[in-house]
């Protein structure tokens, strides 16, 4: 009798590591949709090399004038480890896109923000 009472636990926990491996890809990070025009933006400007000049610049109007999104406001702010370069605008509905730089030669971390507004 304990002989099938293992057998049976070892059937719950090979159904239960199936389905938890099953389950896997969905929990992974999706990359975000294409309704956000501001991630596009950014990465675009990633791809093209053109992000990283102006973030590690700390350049957030070079960068401003880099962007053009026909019928949205915006504005950038670029952080580095300790302060924000960049103005945060008084708006009542952001649609805030992130982008983590880590330098140019060597490893200086920088967060671009994009905020974008109707």
């Amino acid at each position: 009798m304990r002989g099938i009472v293992f057998i049976i636990e070892a059937v719950i926990a090979g159904l239960l590591l199936l389905s938890f491996i099953a389950l896997i890809p969905s929990l992974m990070f999706k990359q975000p949709t294409l309704e956000n025009p501001g991630w596009q933006l950014l990465q675009g400007l990633d791809s093209q090399g053109r992000l990283r000049n102006w973030t590690v610049a700390e350049d957030p109007i070079g960068l401003n004038a880099q962007i053009d999104i026909p019928y949205w406001n915006h504005s950038v702010q670029i952080c580095n480890q300790t302060a924000c370069v960049g103005s945060v605008p008084n708006a009542t509905q952001l649609l805030t896109s992130v982008r983590f730089v880590a330098g140019e030669h060597n490893y200086s971390p920088h967060i671009v923000r994009l905020f974008l507004w109707k």
